[in-house]
């Protein structure tokens, strides 16, 4: 490898590590990732590249499901778990569901919850590439290849922290 990695090739790497998906610590994308950089940086001759374990606790977030049962009958169906919320124990929890719509504060104040498992539904929002760049300070995209595409909203929502 020469000592300026051409943008393509540095792109190549960008698009790689996208592709793993989320790279939560401790998950299979996040292992992955940190193996590829790995070689990435041995690649370099750089001779003191190292991995060191860290003790932490994880989550995925694609094991997150919501089961219900009712009269004999069942469902599952994807979810996301709340940031820093507590883990369900094995055995799950069995109590009457409450659809709080958006969960705004007039959903809580209309219903009593407790007791009670409550489902809310909110997105991550998406902002469009033309929105970024007309008000963003460092979008470069000279081919304009970003045209009609966007952008997820990251970060923890509103809704998400109000609920």
């Amino acid at each position: 490898m020469n000592d300026h990695p051409d943008v393509s090739r540095m792109l190549s790497w960008a698009r790689d590590l996208y592709d793993l998906g989320a790279k939560r610590p401790g998950s299979t994308a996040g292992l992955l990732a940190e193996t590829y950089l790995f070689g990435i940086m041995k690649g370099f001759g750089i001779a003191d590249v190292r991995r060191e374990p860290v003790d932490f606790v994880s989550w995925d977030p694609d094991q997150a499901r919501l089961a219900v049962s009712c009269g004999g009958r069942s469902a599952s169906f994807p979810a996301e778990p709340i940031v820093y919320t507590a883990f369900t124990g094995g055995g799950g929890i069995c109590a009457p569901v409450v659809d709080l719509g958006s969960g705004t504060p007039d959903d809580f104040d209309r219903l009593d919850v407790t007791g009670k498992i409550v489902v809310v539904s909110y997105s991550h929002g998406y902002i469009e590439y033309e929105l970024l760049r007309s008000v963003g300070y460092h979008l470069h995209d000279p081919g304009d290849t970003l045209a009609g595409k966007g952008q997820v909203r990251s970060g923890v929502p509103e809704e998400e922290q109000r609920v």
